[in-house]
């Protein structure tokens, strides 16, 4: 299991916002932008795997998973992003 140091992590939400959890949304990975450091299929496999292409992609049948928000947070290059 690979860890993602805390440094690379940053804190999108600020103390005392709520994280998303609107149902309507989904997330989206920027395949430009990703570095495949599998940090998001991690912490959330029922939501992201690595694609055909060597990138995270997100799983639509994973939409709605509670770690989510996690795998966003922890991404190191920031290309995961909630969209509706």
């Amino acid at each position: 299991m690979r860890i993602v140091p805390s440094i690379l992590a940053k804190d999108r939400h600020p103390a005392g916002s709520a994280q998303k959890e609107d149902p309507m949304e989904t997330a989206s990975v920027d395949q430009n932008e990703c570095i495949a450091c599998e940090s998001c299929v991690e912490i959330c496999p029922q939501a992201f795997r690595i694609g055909d292409e060597g990138k995270a992609e997100f799983i639509p049948e994973g939409k709605g998973a509670p770690c989510i928000q996690e795998a966003i947070d922890t991404c190191p290059v920031e290309c995961i992003s909630w969209v509706k």
